[in-house]
């Protein structure tokens, strides 16, 4: 599979809004571009991979899939007060 960058319209940030406010959003990507990347960190990660299910396998009919998903670390803070979060990137597109 090649690598593309996406525009930067297809990337969906995970955050505080309910869960079908992101599926909505995935869905209308998913229509004008076919593919979709849901990113978050921390304690979002677990709504994303909801997301990406939901999309998937809900709602999506079996039209949808997850093409890959990568997963890391990031350091936020610095000195004393530097943490470690993790990050997910799941990226969904039709089924080929």
């Amino acid at each position: 599979m090649s690598v593309e960058k996406l525009p930067s319209n297809n990337i969906i940030f995970i955050g505080q809004k309910p869960l079908m406010v992101y599926v909505a959003s995935a869905f209308s990507s998913l229509m004008r571009r076919g593919e979709v990347v849901v990113k978050a960190r921390g304690r979002f990660v677990s709504k994303a991979v909801d997301v990406a299910v939901t999309v998937t396998k809900r709602f999506g009919f079996d039209n949808y899939e997850v093409k890959s998903i990568k997963t890391d670390t990031e350091q936020v803070g610095s000195g004393e007060q530097t943490r470690y979060v993790s990050t997910i990137e799941i990226r969904v597109g039709k089924r080929a």
